[in-house]
């Protein structure tokens, strides 16, 4: 911060040695008036449109519906005023205390114990060796077609 204070003045200190006290001031109109203008290019607006650039009548008209500022307020409300409505439901709600337990063994008790069994028989570990060995002998590919 000081650097920079310090920057500025030995800056202007400068700028004040080299130019003299009326490169510090402002220009006034007379002297403005004197000085010769710099010509202008010949710059002319083109009259076709340029390809790529859209014009204004290429764009969708903005929408009509948008809700304004109250109307977001009221529904805000209206949502706020719904979810404490369901909260004060649920408060009063009397929540039973039994297990889970006996209705599971009821719903069970209640199925064909068939269709409780596994779906895969438990299979030993030979049973399991000939299931792979016959899987590796079909998962050969078939001999190249001439």
């Amino acid at each position: 911060m000081i650097l920079a204070v310090w920057m500025r003045c030995l800056g202007v200190a400068v700028c004040a040695a080299t130019f003299g006290a009326s490169a510090m001031a402002q220009e006034s109109a007379e002297s403005a008036a004197q000085r010769p203008l710099a010509p202008l290019p010949g710059v002319t607006p083109a009259t076709t449109a340029t390809p790529g650039i859209p014009k204004w009548s290429d764009f969708p008209a903005p929408p009509g519906d948008v809700p304004t500022v109250a109307e977001f307020a009221q529904r805000v409300k209206t949502q706020t005023a719904a979810s404490d409505k369901l909260a004060a439901e649920v408060r009063v709600l009397v929540w039973d205390k039994e297990q889970p337990e006996p209705y599971a063994a009821a719903s069970i008790a209640r199925i064909n114990p068939v269709y409780l069994k596994p779906v895969d028989a438990i299979m030993t570990v030979e049973q399991i060796e000939r299931l792979a060995e016959d899987l590796r002998r079909r998962a050969v590919p078939p001999p190249m077609a001439d």
